[in-house]
């Protein structure tokens, strides 16, 4: 019985034979990939290096590579987040009005009001909080959207006055049996803590991006003739157009109607 000795590959053997093999090109390729599409590999006549971990964009990472660029890519996120916790920035947010029915209908039960980050806000690093009855942001939210009292002759307090928001305001299903209320608003916000209510905003007109974005012509950067897609950050001057084909885009404009112009008339090259 013959028995295989199996040779260890060092790293750098590993890139050359990847340069030779792939020219090095290529995505993405674990252990796991190279021992199914390599015979040898897969039969134990070429072991693999423990400290290999994987391709990645035509060039072999070890275990301490991948640390590297993990600590690399926390560092920026983290520099990022404090950048934007010491920054002042005007958000779009949400005023939500709901029922809670409650734990065992007693636990959380009544009227509430939150601030939810809106588009990719929420969806990313986003910001939702609850608005204390009587404090000072609330306050301002009810200054903002004054609803009818039906009876003169007495104010409306903060429960009623959710109970009639939501009922004005109504959008989407019923939340616990009872209509939600939703409107949308510009905030001052720093880090995660919202400084101030500046005013109303509209919320998007979602018929009218549908029209525009049919009016879009194929991608104009040669040879690709993909479809473009309008990004929109719900922040005024930030609009462009990327391709879901070949992902190159347009620069930054401040309307709709700026942008679409811009990509449909681009020269294409």
């Amino acid at each position: 019985m013959t028995t295989i000795v199996a040779r260890s590959l060092t790293i750098k053997e590993m890139q050359d034979y990847y340069d030779r093999l792939h020219g090095g090109k290529g995505a993405y390729i674990n252990r796991g990939a190279l021992k199914a599409w390599n015979p040898k590999i897969r039969d134990g006549e070429i072991k693999l290096p423990a400290e290999f971990a994987h391709v990645l964009d035509g060039k072999v990472l070890t275990w301490d590579n991948v640390k590297q660029r993990r600590r690399e890519r926390q560092k920026t996120i983290l520099k990022q987040k404090r950048s934007s916790y010491e920054q002042i920035q005007k958000k779009p947010l949400y005023v939500w009005v709901f029922w809670c029915s409650g734990i065992n209908n007693f636990i959380f039960r009544g009227w509430w009001t939150y601030l939810i980050g809106f588009g990719r806000e929420y969806r990313s690093n986003g910001y939702k909080g609850e608005v204390a009855e009587g404090g000072d942001l609330f306050n301002q939210i009810r200054e903002l959207f004054p609803v009818e009292n039906p009876h003169p002759l007495y104010a409306i307090d903060d429960e009623e006055w959710m109970q009639l928001f939501a009922k004005q305001y109504q959008r989407g299903r019923k939340w616990h049996g009872k209509p939600q209320g939703k409107s949308l608003i510009w905030a001052e916000v720093k880090g995660s803590h919202v400084r101030k209510i500046l005013s109303r905003a509209e919320w998007p007109n979602r018929e009218l991006e549908a029209e525009m974005k049919e009016k879009l012509k194929p991608c104009p950067f040669k040879p690709c003739k993909g479809k473009g897609q309008i990004v929109k950050e719900f922040i005024p001057g930030e609009f462009y157009i990327y391709c879901l084909n070949c992902g190159r885009h347009t620069d930054i404009y401040e309307t709709e109607a700026e942008v679409i112009k811009a990509w449909n008339r681009r020269p294409r090259k």
